[in-house]
């Protein structure tokens, strides 16, 4: 905001150890070298509760708020704690595949996939292979993603009926799907067995740009501008 940060004394170590003074709340405390202790098991973003593990200990001192002080929570394993998940790694991936295909038009990590197992791409493919390539990039970007669709600029990569018929109609499962196995996955999702190894998808459901293919059904723009004044008419537009 242009400005330094406001700092106040703490209440544990005063002058020593400073603190933001306009934080809504302030958890002051010591992580205690060398102890573990069990925690879990937690609801995870998966939907799932995750497994039980050894974590950190901290040796809460202090607690202090500001009057009418904001907690901000998520609700675990829904839309809140998908989205907070998925838009700062859709941005990620964007950018990534933008350096080596121009042509890359949008990424969404849909709430489908917990806002991270699945990635949507579309991209405005001018040479064979760039779809498969974004795809790879967007697996090396982000490891929680396990399964790569990647369609055509004429459709909406956040509309997912829109992916899903992509998938329908411009897919052959034996030429258009790789499987890649042995790849970093997520700890959290439950159907990886033993190791955090797991198996990866890549959907190529974009069209061919070296033969021919069938032109998709559109609705003449001229019929569509007859019918504007009598949709403004009855109040539909």
């Amino acid at each position: 905001m242009g400005e330094n940060l406001r700092l106040t004394s703490s209440e544990t170590w005063g002058e020593d150890f400073l603190v933001p003074a306009d934080a809504d709340i302030l958890v002051e405390g010591e992580v205690v070298p060398g102890l573990r202790e069990i925690e879990a098991p937690f609801g995870e973003f998966t939907g799932y509760f995750g497994p039980q593990r050894l974590s950190w200990v901290i040796e809460v001192k202090a607690i202090t708020h500001r009057e009418k002080a904001v907690y901000q929570d998520i609700f675990v394993s829904h839309a809140d704690n998908w989205l907070l998940g998925s838009v700062a790694k859709e941005a990620t991936v964007y950018d990534r595949i933008r350096a080596f295909i121009p042509g890359v038009k949008a990424v969404h990590m849909p709430n489908s996939g917990c806002g991270r197992f699945n990635c949507y791409i579309s991209i405005d493919k001018k040479a064979p292979g760039e779809s498969k390539q974004a795809a790879l990039i967007a697996l090396g970007a982000v490891h929680f993603i396990k399964n790569v669709i990647v369609i055509d600029a004429d459709l909406d990569p956040f509309n997912e009926e829109e992916v899903l018929w992509a998938v329908a109609t411009r897919v052959q499962a034996d030429a258009d799907i790789d499987i890649i196995r042995e790849a970093p996955g997520s700890n959290l999702d439950p159907s990886i067995k033993g190791d955090v190894a797991t198996t990866k998808m890549i959907i190529d459901a974009t069209m061919p740009i070296d033969r021919p293919f069938a032109k998709r059904v559109e609705v003449p723009p001229e019929a569509i501008s007859r019918m504007e004044p009598l949709l403004k008419q009855k109040g539909l537009l």
